[in-house]
């Protein structure tokens, strides 16, 4: 890519210096004149798809880091409210060794655990 940039702007540098040293009126004149027209327009369409070829691959980029993001948080909101379910249950069942719910604390607590989403 960068090989077929090099010459592009070679030609174009050739076209403008011939231009510069021929004849206004001649008929090779108006030719370079077309054929240089046509050459810039092929190096502005090239530096375009460069451009954009760039954006591309920096959105791609940002929604990668985006899509890492939220899969990290969507782990963390199942993990955290397991954990913490985990350590209260133990805690209630340690309190209440008896097998019975007699704390009306871990009761109340014990109902309002929802593990899923």
């Amino acid at each position: 890519m960068e090989k077929t940039r090099k010459m592009l702007e070679e030609e174009i540098e050739e076209k403008l210096k011939f231009i510069s040293s021929s004849d206004p009126d001649s008929k090779e004149h108006s030719m370079a004149v077309q054929d240089l027209s046509v050459l810039y327009k092929l190096k502005i369409e090239e530096d375009k798809n460069v451009f954009d070829w760039a954006e591309n691959l920096r959105e791609h980029g940002e929604r990668s880091k985006e899509q890492k993001i939220r899969l990290l948080l969507d782990g963390v909101s199942i993990v955290l409210p397991m954990m913490f379910y985990g350590v209260w249950m133990r805690k209630g069942f340690k309190f209440e060794e008896t097998g019975s719910f007699t704390s009306t604390t871990f009761r109340g607590l014990f109902n309002r655990f929802k593990p899923t989403k």
